[in-house]
């Protein structure tokens, strides 16, 4: 009956140490841990106390009278866990601080979906000296050019990009030759800073070869007959470009640098030409191609 007195007892303790009273809690633990030095220094047997923190939310102490038990090793472990769970960190925003290089506009755009720029594309009807065409069909300018029998060395035709009159230029266009004559060493050609019958001219010729001309009251080669295997031949596609900028030059050919250079003679704006040169040769003298995806931006 003592015992089972003295059980309901503790267990009321037990259950009241339960209870979220942590000013009274700290206290008892202290008191505990006087009691647990006392009992140390006793050399009779002595009642092994046991504090345990559980991991929940409210900590548990159990408390248990072992008898006839010697101590020889006490150990405490403390456990806490927050009553209330911390919000989850926020991860950071990170602003780029770089200034980023804005995306030149475009002075000009073609590509061809229906004449809006207004070209003057040439006619199928030949002249005294050759016979060039120029369609807009599916998207794609279709330009050809024929020689006349009579007509030497060669035979040239330009076409001006409607209202673009610029000194400085990032110039990109997508060109196919889809037909030449066998043998016809045939150029894509580029006029620009073209103003009173001055202008430098860039040749890309389907044999991979770039040339360079300055027209300056007489006609003169800035460079000539520079090879690239960049460059792709009949049939293949080529993504040309030419960045001018003051007296630089560079040409680039499907994304490569090809040939960069100097002169200072054409200093003024003018107008940019895209054109076919086909010489006269023993080979032939005809030449099909399509011509799109035309870019005019500022020189970077």
């Amino acid at each position: 009956m003592k015992n089972q007195k003295e059980n309901r007892s503790n267990c009321k303790f037990i259950n009241w140490f339960k209870k979220p009273k942590v000013g009274i809690q700290a206290a008892i633990i202290g008191g505990l841990f006087v009691l647990i030095a006392a009992i140390i220094q006793s050399p009779k047997d002595n009642t092994v106390i046991v504090v345990k923190f559980a991991p929940t939310d409210t900590p548990e102490i159990n408390i248990t009278f072992t008898a006839e038990a010697k101590l020889t090793e006490l150990a405490l472990t403390f456990t806490r866990t927050p009553l209330v769970t911390p919000s989850p960190s926020l991860t950071p925003t990170i602003f780029n601080t770089e200034t980023a290089t804005p995306t030149p506009t475009p002075i000009f755009q073609e590509f061809f979906l229906s004449n809006n720029n207004g070209w003057d594309l040439p006619s199928s009807s030949p002249n005294s000296s050759y016979s060039a065409s120029g369609e807009i069909i599916g998207g794609k300018l279709k330009y050809s050019l024929d020689c006349s029998d009579d007509y030497a060395p060669n035979c040239e035709n330009w076409l001006q990009i409607p209202h673009v009159s610029v000194k400085d230029f990032d110039l990109a266009f997508d060109v196919k030759v889809v037909e030449t004559t066998s043998g016809t060493p045939i150029n894509i050609g580029v006029r620009f800073r073209s103003t009173g019958g001055s202008s430098y001219t860039i040749l890309f010729d389907n044999e991979r070869i770039v040339s360079m001309e300055l027209y300056n009251g007489s006609s003169g080669y800035i460079f000539q007959n520079v090879f690239s295997q960049n460059i792709n031949q009949v049939d293949e596609g080529n993504v040309f470009r030419i960045v001018a900028k003051d007296s630089s030059f560079i040409i680039y050919a499907n994304g490569q640098e090809v040939k960069s250079s100097e002169d200072g003679n054409l200093n003024s704006k003018g107008s940019v030409f895209i054109g076919l040169f086909v010489p006269r040769s023993k080979y032939g003298r005809h030449a099909n191609v399509e011509i799109d995806n035309i870019v005019i931006s500022d020189a970077p």
